[in-house]
């Protein structure tokens, strides 16, 4: 079967132009178009289908992505800073190093997406859907996450410090060496979740939901009234040794 490519390689895109890609991609299923470094700045884009669109390097500062369907598309590196993303569905999208800061997701959905390295700082992810998405190394300091779910979600070496966990969906997720703190993990649910070797001084982890099956290391810095509540919760606490956690107490 033919695979077309379409390049718009670093060029200004307008409406004109995706409505004209828009009937070219219906006539032509199978077509691959190239936008990489492609600028965006302040576009409106709502509701467009930009599936499987490789968008690597492009400038969305600002765009208008309300409703976009972005499943599979290649955003790497892309510049996202300040987009409303809401209600968009960035499934299976790769987003490694992409620059999502202050940008509005509200209710988006990035299942299993590749968030690798991706900076979300100050980001609006209330209700966003990142269950099984790659999210290690991530930089979610300061970002709204209420009721998300990111249920298998993997966040080795994420960064989620000051960030509103409120109701957020844990369970079964890859917290290895995450940073929290200052974190508001209020009603969040971690059922066996894998939290060891992350650094938890200062965490105020008294108002977790549900911890059944959730791991840590026994001198994760969690008090002991607050590790006994967990345990009653059906935590476990391994009696390995973190690496240095202190190294990183919350100030």
């Amino acid at each position: 079967m033919a695979i077309f490519v379409l390049f718009f390689r670093k060029i200004r895109i307008n409406f004109p132009i995706l409505y004209w890609l828009e009937k070219i991609r219906i006539k032509l299923p199978n077509l691959r178009t190239d936008l990489s470094q492609a600028d965006f700045k302040g576009v409106d884009l709502s509701e467009a289908n930009l599936s499987r669109v490789e968008l690597s390097g492009a400038d969305l500062t600002q765009a208008k992505l309300v409703g976009v369907n972005l499943i599979g598309a290649d955003l790497i590196n892309a510049n996202l800073h300040q987009a409303n993303l809401s209600f968009a569905d960035l499934s299976d999208a790769d987003l490694i190093r992409a620059d999502l800061t202050d940008a509005n997701l509200l209710a988006a959905r990035l299942t299993q997406a590749n968030l690798l390295q991706t900076n979300l700082k100050d980001a609006n992810l209330t209700e966003v859907d990142l269950s099984q998405a790659n999210l290690a190394k991530a930089h979610l300091v300061g970002s709204c996450l209420v009721n998300a779910n990111l249920s298998q979600a993997d966040l080795r070496q994420a960064d989620l410090s000051q960030a509103n966990l409120t109701d957020v969906n844990l369970n079964a997720a890859n917290l290895r060496n995450v940073r929290l703190c200052g974190a508001d993990l209020t009603g969040v649910k971690i059922d066996d979740a894998d939290l060891r070797e992350s650094d938890l001084y200062g965490v105020n982890l008294s108002s977790v939901s549900t911890a059944q099956g959730a791991r840590f290391n026994n001198n994760c810095g969690i008090p002991p009234q607050i590790k006994q509540m967990l345990k009653e919760k059906g935590s476990i606490f391994d009696d390995s040794s973190s690496k240095d956690s202190k190294s990183l107490i919350c100030l």
